[in-house]
C-alpha cells in the first residue's frame, strides 16, 4: 500500500504496534502512543534487518522515501544502513 499523507493522517490508535509497508522495504510503524516511525527493511546475506529512518514529524512523508533511498543505495553496495546510521548519509 502506498504511503500518502491521507493515510498517516487517519491512521488510529491501537493497543498494539502494526507496520505498513510501501516498496522497496520502506514502511511505517505506528506505535500505541501513537507516534510513527519511517523504516527501512532489508537483507545481508540472507539476515533481515531494520533501521529506523527517523519518526515523525521530524522526518516527513516526503523526506523518508529519499532516506530510504540512501540506505537502500548504501545496502546494494554491502554497507550495512545500521552501521552508517550514525553518518551523514544516512538519518
Amino acid at each position: 500500500m502506498p504511503l500518502n499523507d491521507k493515510l498517516l493522517k487517519n491512521v488510529k490508535s491501537s493497543i498494539k504496534r502494526y507496520e505498513i509497508a510501501d516498496s522497496d522495504g520502506l514502511s511505517v510503524r505506528f506505535s500505541p502512543d501513537s507516534s510513527l516511525t519511517f523504516q527501512y527493511r532489508f537483507r545481508i546475506i540472507g539476515k533481515q534487518f531494520r533501521v529506523d529512518s527517523g519518526a515523525s514529524p521530524d522526518i516527513s512523508l516526503a523526506e523518508a522515501p529519499e532516506l530510504h533511498r540512501l540506505a537502500r543505495n548504501g545496502a546494494a553496495l554491502g554497507n550495512n544502513p545500521i552501521e552508517e546510521k550514525g553518518t551523514h548519509t544516512f538519518g
